[in-house]
């Protein structure tokens, strides 16, 4: 009879690597199993938390927004009365006031220094001060040619108090509000 071949020790070695897998397969695969499915879970826990966070946030603007509502329609009103009123004064021949000049002119000094005062903020109220200070030199401005010079100064401030009152109601409403007509 023939001599079996002699096993070389890569063989042996790679025999003993397989016997051992073998063993050790059955347990490790359940263990990998479960880190895995720990990973994959705590990675969806976090994202449900983080989603549950911004919809909170969210909610908390949306609440905060409809317990403002009538503080805040009521200054959207008075911010536009301010801008229309502004923009009558500035676009007026004040070559020739009429009666609607003095009386735009008089709701500009009442929206001044009481109502509006109450509700504006920062830039709407810087404007709001400009456009009066423009508007007390070209009441007392006599010279066509210095008046010419005031009224376009008068239009670029009610423009930039309009561009203040947008910016403002977009801060304070979150975005710009849909106005009922």
């Amino acid at each position: 009879m023939g001599k079996l071949p002699e096993r070389s020790h890569l063989q042996s070695v790679s025999l003993g690597l397989l016997a051992l897998a073998q063993a050790w397969l059955p347990i490790l695969t359940p263990v990998v199993g479960a880190i895995w499915g720990l990973y994959v879970f705590v990675g969806n826990e976090n994202a449900a938390r983080e989603q549950a966070a911004t919809q909170s946030v969210r909610e908390g603007r949306t609440r905060l927004i409809e317990a403002q509502r009538p503080f805040l329609e009521q200054k959207l009103k008075l911010y536009f009365e301010a801008a229309e009123v502004t923009g009558r004064l500035a676009t007026s021949n004040w070559n020739d006031p009429t009666g609607d000049w003095i009386l735009d002119d008089r709701r500009f000094w009442v929206l001044y220094y009481a109502v509006l005062a109450v509700v504006e903020e920062g830039d709407v109220a810087s404007a709001m001060i400009n456009c009066g200070a423009i508007l007390l030199e070209l009441k007392q401005t006599k010279d066509a040619g210095d008046r010419a010079e005031k009224v376009a100064l008068l239009k670029t401030a009610a423009l930039s108090l309009a561009h203040s009152i947008r910016d403002d109601i977009k801060r304070s409403w979150g975005s710009t509000p849909v106005t009922e007509q």
